[in-house]
């Protein structure tokens, strides 16, 4: 069975409040949410050659019964308690001692769980040398780090994408924990906030709000996409090719963002804090085009 993007669930959802779905269901029944959620990972950094954010963007209803039918999918045999897609493809962790064969099902499974309610897919993804190089030396703390630059694009990719589909009622977006660099990043959050087109920020999250992945489930679902879309996209490799073919429902936002050095060389001479809804949307059509 598939969902649809829009299409009604029956699960147990509170109406007209803010906050979020990505508990099994007894831990949500003590929480309220937003319309629309966007639930994000990241993968590379340091000693890596990319860094890579990646999102699931569907309906709190959907994100709701995700979390539980991905919860029962990690409790079928083999039984994996926290998903880490870098652990499954180095058979390491929870996933030591199984075949190949296990490994692949367990995998597959839990990609086509995530296949099954059409979410979209969105990522931004940085070439961290062109980065250093380039963009580091011209922004002011914490946007001189690179997971603070990807994490505010991020932000207004997921803006325009959620903008673009229709809505109007405010977003939640919500990144998998990172003690270290989360509190810095979301600190730079009201700067960027304030360069937002006006006519979009009515619908953008008043803060991003952090999550451990071992509680709020979908953050798990948008590690497997971060992990394989840094794979597939910017080192054009992945240990199992195969994966693609699982996310046929699944549908890429057109908003997704490679930094490569020549766009990266663009968004310093645009000025990364776009100061009109021209200029925004100028700076986006540019990521996208590389014009």
């Amino acid at each position: 069975m598939s969902y649809a993007f829009n299409a009604p669930f029956r699960v147990w959802l509170p109406s007209g409040f803010s906050f979020l779905s990505g508990f099994p269901t007894p831990e949500r029944k003590r929480r309220i949410l937003m319309p629309v959620q966007v639930v994000v990972d990241d993968s590379g950094g340091d000693g890596q050659v990319f860094m890579l954010m990646a999102a699931l963007i569907g309906r709190a209803e959907a994100m709701a019964e995700f979390a539980d039918r991905w919860r029962e999918c990690l409790d079928e045999l083999p039984k994996i308690r926290v998903f880490k897609m870098r652990d499954a493809v180095k058979r390491q962790g929870e996933w030591r001692g199984l075949r190949e064969s296990q490994r692949d099902e367990k995998v597959r499974r839990l990609a086509r769980t995530i296949d099954r309610f059409g979410f979209r897919s969105l990522w931004v993804g940085m070439e961290l040398e062109g980065y250093r190089e380039i963009v580091g030396s011209t922004q002011p703390p914490p946007l001189d780090k690179p997971y603070s630059f990807v994490f505010h694009t991020m932000i207004g990719a997921a803006l325009m994408d959620v903008a673009q589909s229709g809505e109007r009622e405010t977003f939640d977006i919500i990144f998998d924990e990172h003690p270290s660099l989360g509190p810095r990043a979301r600190a730079a959050y009201p700067i960027v906030r304030g360069a937002i087109d006006p006519q979009n920020i009515t619908i953008l999250p008043r803060d991003p709000v952090f999550r451990d992945d071992k509680k709020f489930l979908p953050l798990q679902g948008a590690d497997l996409m971060a992990w394989s879309y840094r794979r597939y996209a910017m080192e054009r490799s992945h240990p199992l090719p195969w994966l693609a073919e699982c996310f046929g429902n699944t549908k890429g936002s057109r908003l997704s963002v490679y930094l490569d050095r020549a766009r990266l060389k663009q968004v310093v001479d645009d000025s990364y804090h776009a100061a009109t809804a021209e200029d925004m949307g100028d700076f986006h059509r540019r990521l996208r085009h590389g014009d």
